[in-house]
């Protein structure tokens, strides 16, 4: 699920999307263009260390008791999936 910065106030959500805030960044001001960050999974999260250490891989894998698909893969699409969902809504 998305984060949910309540006491930042250098973030600002961007329009009623859940994933997309603004921050006040350093490359914000350092790039003449637009920036986009992005955050990765926890590494903290319970599977995230095992599909890791699996690297990637095509397709999915016995990890942690169920079938998963490599985690780069997994973030890169959901990264794909934002932009779509935000480009659509434009």
């Amino acid at each position: 699920p998305p984060e949910k910065y309540t006491d930042w106030p250098a973030v600002r959500r961007i329009g009623k999307h859940p994933y997309l805030y603004t921050r006040n960044l350093l490359a914000n001001r350092l790039y003449p263009g637009p920036v986009i960050f992005t955050e990765g999974p926890y590494m903290n999260a319970d599977d995230a260390y095992p599909r890791l250490e699996a690297g990637d891989y095509e397709g999915t894998r016995l990890i942690a008791g169920k079938q998963q698909p490599s985690l780069f893969a997994e973030y890169g699409q959901a990264l794909a999936n934002g932009i779509i969902a935000w480009a659509a809504e434009r």
